[in-house]
């Protein structure tokens, strides 16, 4: 199916970045990851130069399960752009929402629940409010935290404790 469909695409479209970018995000998200990582490799080459070609290919590998190869790029990333506010540039390259979802996702997949609120912060400071998926994957990461489920356990005790109920199903 996505053959038949690259084939109608016109050779003026791709070259295109954006539409290189959003070829690689569909061929992470279609578990091919080898041709997406081929795309993505162009992209490194160059430097990340384009901002919203970034978010694509973020969100591809976050959507298509390859968190740590999402949370490389973003850190490369990252740091290329906090190293650029130190130098003045031609084209300014930003980090949009899709880069703040997709590495928060990626960070609460992975249990690093530290650099996910990092991001969370960072993300908030410059204006950018996460999505509802983003509080899903949270939720999910506390819900299967070691550390988070101890201190439930220690709250519900002191609440057992003094004979108060938190839900019915307690």
């Amino acid at each position: 199916m996505l053959k038949a469909v690259l084939k109608a695409v016109p050779k003026s479209v791709k070259g295109k970045y954006v539409y290189k970018a959003k070829l690689a995000k569909s061929l992470f998200c279609c578990k091919s990851f080898d041709e997406g990582a081929a795309i993505l490799k162009h992209f490194e080459e160059m430097g990340f130069p384009y901002s919203d070609c970034n978010g694509y290919l973020l969100e591809g590998l976050a959507l298509g399960q390859y968190y740590q190869e999402c949370i490389r790029v973003f850190e490369k990333i990252h740091a290329m752009v906090k190293k650029q506010s130190e130098s003045v540039t031609a084209k300014e390259v930003r980090i949009y929402d899709k880069c703040y979802y997709a590495a928060f996702i990626s960070y609460c997949r992975l249990n690093r629940e530290q650099d996910a609120i990092s991001v969370k912060k960072e993300a908030e400071s410059n204006g950018i409010t996460l999505s509802i998926r983003c509080y899903d994957a949270l939720c999910e990461m506390i819900d299967h935290s070691k550390e988070w489920k101890e201190l439930a356990q220690h709250v519900f005790s002191v609440l057992q404790a003094k004979h108060l109920k938190v839900s019915d199903v307690q």
